[in-house]
């Protein structure tokens, strides 16, 4: 008993100013398929609403998450609080690949020859490959927008063809 009343007693973490947040899952699709291992950011939407109507600096906090093996994330604001703020916002879409080794497979580890692979793997540099469409990277022209409502958002999303661009 005494347990309880003193864990109810600690101080919220949580920042005075955070808004309050909804419950947001975001279920990644690339042609048809699930997407794992993307990121995803929203950001606030000011086209859509003024400044005067974001009295709780919403635009402030950004709402962010990773999708798991099928696809699906769960988006945490400022990476630290589950769920979204209410309003109107777009989706930002990213997943990267680093492209193969010019140096080959290493030798057994621990062998001289291993060394010397590990020293030049250090020094080169590999090519990095957006695997999803360039419009669906950037707040100017992505396509993805999706409005956050009180209660549970359960959002499924679809970026596209695979495509497997060079990063310049």
């Amino acid at each position: 008993m005494v347990l309880l009343v003193c864990f109810g007693c600690q101080p919220s973490n949580r920042p005075s100013d955070l808004p309050p947040l909804h419950p947001c899952v975001i279920t990644l699709t690339q042609e048809g398929k699930p997407l794992p291992n993307a990121f995803i950011s929203m950001v606030r939407d000011g086209t859509n609403s003024p400044p005067s109507a974001d009295p709780q600096n919403v635009s402030n906090w950004i709402p962010t998450g990773s999708t798991d093996q099928n696809g699906v994330a769960t988006i945490y604001t400022n990476a630290r609080y589950a769920g979204v703020p209410l309003g109107h916002f777009k989706v930002i879409v990213e997943k990267k690949q680093a492209g193969e080794s010019k140096l080959g497979p290493p030798p057994p580890e621990g062998s001289p020859a291993y060394v010397a692979w590990e020293e030049r793997m250090m020094g080169e540099v590999l090519p990095l490959y957006t695997l999803v469409e360039a419009k669906y990277t950037t707040l100017e022209a992505t396509p993805l927008e999706v409005e956050i409502k009180k209660g549970k958002n359960d959002i499924k999303l679809d970026v596209g063809p695979a495509v497997k661009d060079l990063v310049k």
